[in-house]
């Protein structure tokens, strides 16, 4: 088995053959995996620039984003969900961690709540946030 670092390798090759925005995703994917989220976050930006229809694209964006620009990545949290990425529970749950960051208590609650009627299996954790912010 190619140990993870070793894929962005493979990776550069495809591009060069094909600058795809499936190729970029795939690589972009493979940074988050090994935390190198400015490299992720790039490859994201060329994945959306190719193809700004691609929901996942956004949504694994947000994820790159969570430890540099909260806003920006409620933003393509936002877009993500408006191009109905495939999970979208776990999109407003993930939203919701955002603004409950920024303190957009209120909407952060409605993100659970969509999170919560889309898909029961973040219940507990999303009562465990509204009480708090509700306390």
């Amino acid at each position: 088995m190619i140990p993870l670092y070793k894929v962005t390798d493979k990776f550069y090759k495809v591009i060069e053959v094909n600058p795809s925005d499936t190729a970029y995703f795939k690589r972009g994917c493979v940074y988050l995996a090994l935390m190198n989220n400015r490299a992720a976050i790039m490859d994201f930006n060329k994945t959306i620039k190719l193809n700004p229809n691609f929901a996942m694209a956004y949504y694994k964006r947000a994820i790159a984003l969570l430890f540099s620009s909260t806003k920006k990545a409620v933003k393509n949290l936002d877009k993500a969900i408006e191009l109905k990425v495939e999970n979208m529970a776990m999109a407003y749950y993930i939203r919701g961690g955002y603004k409950f960051s920024l303190s957009n208590y209120k909407e952060a609650l409605e993100d659970y709540d969509k999170s919560l009627s889309l898909d029961s299996n973040y219940s507990l954790l999303i009562i465990l946030a509204q009480k708090f912010i509700t306390n």
